[in-house]
């Protein structure tokens, strides 16, 4: 019988349990960085959602005050009543803020939300002054409404989103 060199004896278990150690710290590190990776990706995929959602409300009420005659005097902070045109039509249509969700309504009909996750705290959504924004509602027909709605994301960590724009009343 041949005689077994030193080196040909194989592994040990010790050293076996030591490569089994350091391939399964590589693979907690590798599914680490893939988890924070997906969570990461889930995030910025809600927010491109939400902001996609709010530019969509944003377009809508911008075309209804562009083409509003008039506001109503009874409009506040967080609802905005206006006598407007819509598909031809002359209708009273209003946007309230219910419960951070932002509702369009007209003529009395059915409300249709509009964005949701509307916050409220210190920003108006509806301001009749511009640039001040110091009249809670408005004594007159304003030439111009300060629109600025202010949405958070789904994914709770999130920083909110806010759009601001003034919108010139064309038929006023």
């Amino acid at each position: 019988m041949r005689r077994l060199r030193e080196d040909d004896r194989g592994v040990t278990v010790p050293e076996l349990l030591i490569v089994v150690l350091v391939f399964a710290l590589l693979l907690v590190a590798t599914l680490g960085i893939l988890e924070s990776a997906v969570k990461t990706e889930r995030g910025q995929q809600s927010r491109a959602d939400s902001l996609d959602g709010l530019r969509l409300a944003m377009a809508r009420v911008t075309k209804d005050i562009r083409q509003a005659m008039s506001v109503d005097p009874s409009s506040t902070a967080s609802r905005l009543q206006m006598t407007t045109i819509v598909d031809g039509d002359t209708v009273s249509v209003v946007y309230e803020v219910v419960g951070g969700t932002l509702l369009r309504r007209i003529d009395g009909g059915a409300a249709r939300a509009v964005a949701e996750r509307v916050l409220t705290g210190s920003a108006r959504p509806f301001c009749y002054d511009p640039p001040t924004c110091t009249g809670a509602s408005p004594s007159t027909t304003p030439p111009a409404v300060l629109v600025l709605l202010e949405i958070r994301p789904d994914v709770s960590d999130a920083p909110s989103i806010k759009l601001a724009t003034t919108i010139k009343l064309r038929n006023a």
